[in-house]
């Protein structure tokens, strides 16, 4: 058996990462494919119709979509990447089924994307990734490109104990299914 090197990687992690930062920092450079999360569900739609893939009935084929991700995601040099946010794995993963993909998440993937590597992205302080969840939960500001762009009074930031319980549980629970065991390829933490 022939074994190709891979030219594809999915960048995962979770929310509150520094991954937005990384992910343009890798875009910049033009080499390393163009990392986005590609099919996160509340931008789906929108991607459809900006790549005009939607058809007269209105609805729109995935193998059509995961053709447009694999271009849009593909550097010159062939290096194609993705980003994924463990909690939407599944969603993902059934997504690319449809697309006739079989096997355990990480297999359908590869399927999806050819010879595939994984770059898990940590934070190492699990209560600020918390708080600054729940901070951009509450106020609805996720990234800020200018700091002229930050709103100063009337943000509605309140003190939630059980709501940064509830991500420091979830993002254990998500670095733990997503990075456990041998499928652990490289892991980058951050501050």
């Amino acid at each position: 058996m022939v074994s190709r090197k891979p030219k594809s990687y999915v960048l995962c992690t979770t929310p509150r990462t520094g991954s937005t930062l990384l992910c343009s920092l890798l875009k910049a450079t033009c080499v390393v494919g163009y990392p986005e999360s590609y099919f996160r569900s509340q931008d789906v739609e929108a991607r459809v119709d900006e790549w005009k893939i939607r058809r007269a009935d209105g609805s729109f084929s995935f193998s059509d979509f995961l053709t447009c991700v694999l271009r849009r995601g593909c550097t010159e040099n062939g290096v194609f990447a993705v980003r994924v946010m463990w909690g939407t794995m599944k969603e993902i993963t059934e997504h690319l089924r449809s697309t006739g993909m079989t096997g355990v998440e990480r297999e359908v993937l590869s399927g999806a994307f050819g010879p595939t590597r994984f770059v898990y992205l940590e934070r190492k302080e699990a209560v600020a990734q918390a708080i600054s969840r729940l901070l951009a939960e509450q106020t609805k500001i996720w990234h800020i490109s200018d700091t002229r762009d930050v709103p100063t009074t009337g943000l509605g930031v309140r003190y939630d104990r059980a709501a940064i319980q509830h991500f420091l549980r979830e993002t254990k629970d998500h670095v733990q299914s997503g990075t456990g065991g041998s499928n652990k390829t490289k892991s980058i933490r951050c501050a």
